[in-house]
């Protein structure tokens, strides 16, 4: 490899969804970007007819994406509280659950939250209660 002679940008987390729920995705938009480039394929004529139906972009329900915070160092001894959360009326999906057995640490950053949760509802103040 030569030298180069200006900025260069290496991603090494390129991901296709990231930590995106598809299901909270589709709920909130009717669509997500992986079912909408396979639609591209697919079906061009009715993905043309998907996007002149949306321009200019409407969304069709608000979510929330939620990443829990933990406070203290331990394992995951189980998931009592995810019932719950489940129970929700805005509840669209729960992801990137630590895994009993797993040990978590205070939480810092992204990587190191213990869970993530997704809410779509119709209100802002909906959302805000679950």
């Amino acid at each position: 490899m030569g030298a180069t002679s200006g900025p260069v940008l290496v991603d090494f987390g390129a991901r296709l969804r990231g930590s995106m729920s598809a299901k909270a995705r589709i709920a909130a938009l009717g669509h997500n970007h992986i079912t909408m480039t396979a639609l591209s394929y697919a079906d061009p004529a009715a993905y043309a007819a998907y996007v002149a139906g949306n321009t200019p972009y409407r969304r069709q329900r608000r979510a929330y994406c939620v990443s829990l915070i933990s406070d203290t160092r331990g394992t995951v001894t189980g998931h009592p509280g995810l019932e719950r959360i489940r129970a929700l009326p805005t509840f669209a999906d729960a992801i990137a659950f630590a895994s009993v057995g797993e040990l978590v640490t205070p939480t810092s950053d992204l990587a190191s939250t213990p869970g993530i949760v997704y809410l779509v509802g119709d209100r802002e103040e909906d959302l805000r209660r679950d």
